[in-house]
């Protein structure tokens, strides 16, 4: 620009064709405040009779406002935040680089860590899981989320099984009767089925069967020495409940079905027992009586 004689002090400058004194303008320049520079609003230019108005960059680059000589930081640039009234410089643990849509808020993070909103966190973490001591989440990049839980480890007494924490015994079933089985660790697989009890009428006590190759052999009170089956229930294993035809044929004694019907015949009569008719039958020769 040019300076007419028309020009007030202070606003120096003119556009080419300039009439009169409210065509005179002058420049803001930028000037140092304690803690920042001092820059012009607009465009920098005031016409005659406007004042300069400023505001400020601080020293770290954020923008504030002149207030007593310093500038004063009003927000922080995305990668400052705003402690204690000053913007500091992000400093997350494990950080790369931050977002340019808010302060301090995580892009990118160094190997083996995935952004958060306000930091870093590890891609492996710990769970929790029934019986575990050990278990772990991995950070799934595609989904943008931790992959279910993972058991490494269970406590004593249990192994995994299909990334579940199972008990190392276990019941299970063994022919008239029931059993438990152990997991064998070296083999990673279940042992034999180890019978624990047996049904009502068998036992695991070799002594008290003849079929002493099964865990759960039939005992043996259930046939009278006849060979016929003697014992019609039981309260528990060989403990015999009751006989067949109880007090007609048997007599339960000493755990024991024994027969009281058995075949007799002399001068006085006979005794014998009707199948048919299920009951003792007793008759008397002539000449004696039954009493």
């Amino acid at each position: 620009g040019t300076e007419p004689q028309s020009c007030p002090a202070g606003y120096p400058l003119s556009a080419p064709g300039a009439n009169g004194p409210e065509d005179c303008f002058m420049i803001c320049e930028e000037y140092k405040v304690e803690y920042g520079t001092a820059i012009p609003t607009k465009d920098g230019t005031v016409y005659n009779g406007e004042t300069c108005e400023y505001t400020c960059i601080s020293d770290t680059g954020n923008p504030g406002e002149i207030a007593n000589g310093r500038c004063v930081e009003t927000s922080c640039n995305y990668n400052f935040e705003m402690i204690g009234g000053l913007c500091r410089s992000c400093n997350r643990e494990n950080a790369l680089s931050y977002k340019k849509t808010g302060n301090c808020v995580v892009e990118s993070c160094v190997s083996g860590f995935h952004p958060t909103d306000q930091g870093c966190k590890g891609d492996v973490s710990a769970c929790d899981a029934p019986h575990a001591i050990l278990a772990e989440q991995v950070w799934d990049y595609t989904a943008n989320a931790f992959s279910e839980c993972i058991i490494k480890k269970c406590m004593d007494g249990y192994h995994i099984d299909q990334n579940v924490c199972q008990s190392d015994v276990q019941p299970c079933e063994v022919e008239n009767g029931v059993g438990s089985r152990e997991w064998n660790h070296k083999k990673n697989t279940w042992g034999e089925c180890v019978a624990t009890s047996c049904e009502p009428g068998y036992t695991t006590d070799p002594s008290l069967t003849n079929e002493q190759w099964k865990q759960c052999g039939r005992c043996n009170n259930m046939y009278s020495a006849y060979g016929d089956l003697a014992a019609s229930s039981y309260v528990r294993e060989c403990e015999i409940a009751a006989c067949m035809h109880q007090g007609e044929k048997y007599v339960l004694e000493n755990n024991e079905c024994r027969l009281i019907c058995t075949e007799f015949s002399d001068i006085t009569g006979s005794r014998r027992w009707n199948e048919r008719a299920k009951r003792c039958e007793r008759t008397c020769n002539p000449g004696y009586v039954s009493w």
